[in-house]
């Protein structure tokens, strides 16, 4: 028999579930869609944050032209921006029909977040802004340091009306030149009476082309000398103005002027000198032919060696006459130098020297610049050096510089001490009692005329050796 069922629990049987009002199966569905919300939520979150770090560390890269001085102001700007949007989400949001407070606190992370990036931006902007603010600064003062403070008169110069004005000058041209304080821009001229016409430089400012003037002014501490250089520059892209920058040349000019002097001075000295020389050279050559001529016709043997001494001292005589005579001559410039093939100019003047039992070793195959007579004045003073001071039983070599262009006269003799050397090319100097002293000094100043420089060394065979370096060749 099938029991009856009790109405009431009938009734709890087939009644839904209710949870906080809401039917059960209405639950499910409500925690299935807030799991969704949730997950959506963070989804989103993270992919904000990834997105804002990337941001930022673009953001980082931007950082190069910000010094330490501006990260406060990168941080104030990160940080507010951070607060900022998330105070402003939490208001925003807080008026918004919000189911969740997990779904509030992710939309006002999100704002926050963005807003980190906005500051962050900002912040970069702003940071380097001061940044280019501060180069700026510390560039134009550089430039108002040096504008004022460079040893030479410079003044910034516009055209105003056809007229070249100086809108600004540095201490040293106020100091040089009588500028006008009252007036705010003296004309340029009114100033500087520079030489060239207004015209002229106005046309170089406004063509943009440099001019560079020498002129002079008369002042109450006499003449003195000025190089003007006017340099054209855009100001601004609308006006062309000018720099020009004047030096005080005085002390050059006076300088030149003086060696002008010492020179023309010179010049006239070794003219005069030359002129003595030939005077002396014609006075004493014909007492000395006429007491040769007279030696010759005395015939005494019983007095040959007295007679002899006699003719040495006359050979000397005429030696020293000789050698006087080159000397006065052989120290002058050499203006218009020759080609010369140097392997026969060595040739020539071995022939012409007595040269004993000496032997030459050539080793030259150039082609010099010079003057001939003074060249083979110079080789054949060498070689009676080298005959005179190493005998005449040496080889006397000459070659070519490797390290420099220029060549050199060497022999196997006993040689030079190292601490004699530099006195060799004194006037007076010699080893031998029938020497003049004047051949080494009569090479140097040949050398000096030349432009060459000459040096005393060792040969290769512990003899002498004579460098002559910076010459020409061809």
């Amino acid at each position: 028999m099938e029991l009856a069922r009790d109405p009431f629990s009938a009734v709890l049987t087939e009644t839904p579930t209710v949870i906080r009002g809401l039917p059960l199966q209405n639950v499910h569905e409500v925690t299935s869609i807030a799991g969704v919300g949730i997950s959506a939520a963070l989804a989103a979150t993270v992919l904000s944050l990834a997105t804002v770090g990337v941001l930022l560390y673009a953001t980082t890269r931007s950082l190069d032209d910000v010094g330490r001085q501006q990260y406060p102001i990168l941080a104030r700007w990160t940080v507010g921006g951070f607060l900022g949007a998330g105070v402003v989400g939490a208001l925003v949001l807080g008026f918004q029909p919000v189911n969740d407070r997990v779904e509030l606190a992710v939309g006002v992370f999100q704002l926050a977040l963005w807003g980190t990036v906005g500051g962050a931006l900002a912040g970069v902007r702003i940071a380097q802004g001061e940044a280019a603010r501060a180069t700026s600064e510390r560039e134009r003062h550089r430039w108002r340091s040096l504008f004022r403070n460079v040893p030479a008169a410079i003044a910034d110069l516009t055209v105003e009306n056809g007229t070249l004005v100086i809108v600004a000058a540095n201490d040293a041209f106020r100091d040089w030149f009588p500028v006008v304080e009252d007036d705010e821009r003296p004309a340029f001229r009114s100033v500087v009476a520079v030489d060239t016409d207004d015209a002229d430089l106005i046309s170089a400012v406004e063509n943009g082309r440099t001019v560079v003037v020498n002129f002079s002014l008369s002042t109450a501490d006499g003449r003195r000398y000025y190089r003007l250089r006017l340099s054209p520059y855009s100001y601004g892209n609308v006006e062309q103005r000018a720099h020009v920058m004047l030096t005080d040349g005085t002390e050059l000019k006076e300088l030149e002027q003086e060696l002008q002097r010492t020179v023309a001075e010179l010049s006239n000295k070794n003219d005069r000198l030359e002129r003595f020389a030939s005077v002396v050279s014609h006075d004493l050559r014909n007492p000395l032919n006429v007491a040769s001529g007279h030696l010759e016709l005395v015939d005494a043997p019983e007095e040959e060696e007295r007679l002899q001494k006699v003719a040495n001292a006359l050979d000397r005589i005429d030696d020293l006459v000789n050698d006087l005579l080159d000397l006065a001559r052989e120290g002058r410039t050499i203006d218009d130098p020759v080609p010369l093939d140097l392997r026969e100019i060595v040739q020539a003047c071995w022939e012409t020297v007595d040269t004993g039992q000496m032997d030459l070793a050539l080793d030259v195959d150039a082609t010099v610049l010079a003057d001939e007579d003074r060249l083979m004045q110079l080789f054949e003073n060498l070689f009676r050096n080298a005959r005179e001071h190493a005998g005449d039983d040496v080889t006397v070599t000459v070659g070519e510089l490797d390290h420099a262009k220029g060549f050199f006269v060497a022999d196997d003799g006993p040689g030079i001490p190292e601490d004699e050397r530099d006195d060799v090319f004194e006037p007076g100097t010699t080893s031998t009692s029938d020497g003049t002293g004047l051949g080494l000094n009569i090479v140097r100043d040949i050398a000096r005329g030349h432009g060459w420089t000459v040096e005393l060394t060792e040969s290769a065979d512990h003899g002498a050796r004579f460098e002559f370096a910076g010459v020409d060749r061809r």
